[in-house]
């Protein structure tokens, strides 16, 4: 695709999201985008597939067995190693997320920090500006970010309530662009899909483990961390 077409791509699909219509896709294609070569590749797929009017959960599933592909990674040994493993003994978990609107901010569902992953690998695009962001981030880094700065939220499923004695619930966190907690990712951001490969296949380094993690606030409970954050957004 040349930028014209994907302008103009971008066009049809924001104003379908904005006039909320309803369009069925079939998942049974392959639409032709079975590798990437290159972040280009994943604009033109992912633009593709929204332009079909595929859901974001569709999506991303389509995109991580492609993401699999194209970095050359494993299936996951258990279903507490996340999506795709390597042979240098990593246990990555892929997420992705959209951001449809000027004011950007990513959307981290069912992170699982009571499972056995050594790294979390994100791909995030910005629709407005067909801008796509891949980082490769430790999940113990993941983690005390969420922590540090209170974004960790209980996932939709229970309650602050019901959830506060229970370690093994799923979090979710939003990402904003352009402040603090952004500029902190960016060391682990990737800007091609060759160095992002040899990243994802290097060996473990030293610091990075196996074991969940365990907060250094001893595990507050969602509806302390809820407390917190919103002692935080009024101070």
């Amino acid at each position: 695709m040349n930028s014209v077409e994907r302008d103009q791509i971008r066009n049809r699909i924001l104003t379908r999201r904005k006039d909320s219509k309803k369009i069925k896709a079939k998942l049974s294609a392959k639409f032709g985008f079975e590798n990437y070569v290159s972040f280009a590749d994943f604009i033109d797929a992912r633009l593709t597939f929204m332009d079909l009017g595929l859901s974001d959960q569709a999506i991303a599933k389509l995109e991580e067995g492609n993401i699999k592909r194209s970095l050359g990674l494993l299936n996951k040994l258990n279903d507490e190693s996340g999506d795709a493993s390597t042979t240098s003994g990593r246990h990555i978990e892929i997420k992705s997320s959209i951001s449809y609107e000027s004011q950007c901010r990513f959307l981290l569902k069912r992170l699982r920090d009571f499972h056995s992953l050594t790294d979390y690998l994100l791909h995030f695009f910005d629709l407005v500006t067909l801008s796509p962001y891949w980082f490769f981030v430790p999940a113990q880094a993941l983690y005390e970010l969420g922590h540090q700065y209170n974004l960790f939220k209980s996932s939709t499923t229970g309650t602050p309530k019901t959830n506060k004695e229970n370690k093994n619930v799923e979090k979710q966190m939003v990402l904003p662009t352009r402040n603090i907690i952004w500029d902190e990712l960016q060391q682990y951001r990737y800007f091609d899909f060759e160095t992002l490969r040899n990243k994802v296949h290097s060996e473990i380094d030293a610091n990075e483990c196996h074991r969940p993690f365990v907060s250094p606030q001893l595990k507050l409970s969602f509806m302390e961390y809820d407390e917190l954050d919103q002692a935080a957004r009024h101070s």
